[in-house]
């Protein structure tokens, strides 16, 4: 069986999908697990919404609780940002590669 060698953008392209793949997986009960904070959605629902979460209480556990939640929310949005542009990118380089030999 012969062993295929990715490039490093093939790498880093994979790596990308992975590590997303992850974040939404994680994210999708997250608004579930904390008991502090108020939002109507739930899920991937929420987590590709305009509707940010918003504390119920005011102590500290439950804000810090809020600001990790809406940071997760916003590096989500920007992973998924990289992915998409990062996947256009490397199939218009790769076209271009191809069409440019012929």
């Amino acid at each position: 069986m012969k062993r295929v060698k990715l490039s490093g953008d093939s790498q880093l392209l994979i790596m990308q999908m992975v590590c997303t793949a992850l974040v939404i997986l994680w994210g999708m009960d997250m608004p579930q697990i904390f008991s502090g904070i108020e939002t109507d959605l739930k899920g991937l629902h929420f987590l590709f919404s305009f509707e940010w979460a918003s504390p119920e209480r005011n102590d500290v556990v439950t804000i810090f609780s809020v600001v990790y939640f809406n940071l997760f929310k916003f590096i989500s949005w920007a992973n998924l940002f990289a992915l998409l542009t990062s996947t256009i990118y490397f199939m218009n380089r790769e076209f271009r590669k191809k069409t440019w030999r012929r």
